[in-house]
């Protein structure tokens, strides 16, 4: 069984109106909250019936704020501006884990 932590970063997306607009900034400062399950490594040694496999994190993406009431649902997101972003949450946990070591 899994645990799941709720996870909230300061972080950046590229703006989805600055292709509309030439007064709207590129990049926005946003604040994103997402769902965090980490994952498991690999046992790899053993009797075969005592092995399985690498069991990456998982994040899903929850809601996505900005200055100024700016909100963007996570789905609206590119799938590379979404990858990015998951990455960022399981950096972050990784670097909190790290620190407290």
């Amino acid at each position: 069984m899994t645990r799941s932590s709720e996870v909230i970063i300061d972080t950046w997306i590229y703006n989805p109106a600055a292709e509309d607009s030439e007064d709207a900034p590129e990049i926005l400062e946003v604040t994103v909250k997402a769902n965090y399950n980490p994952g498991y490594p690999a046992k790899i040694s053993g009797p075969p019936e005592h092995c399985y496999p690498e069991e990456p994190a998982e994040v899903e993406l929850l809601s996505i704020h900005g200055e100024g009431g700016f909100v963007l649902d996570p789905s609206e997101l590119s799938s590379g501006e979404r990858s990015r972003l998951e990455q960022e949450v399981v950096d972050w946990v990784e670097s909190q884990i790290f620190e407290e070591d």
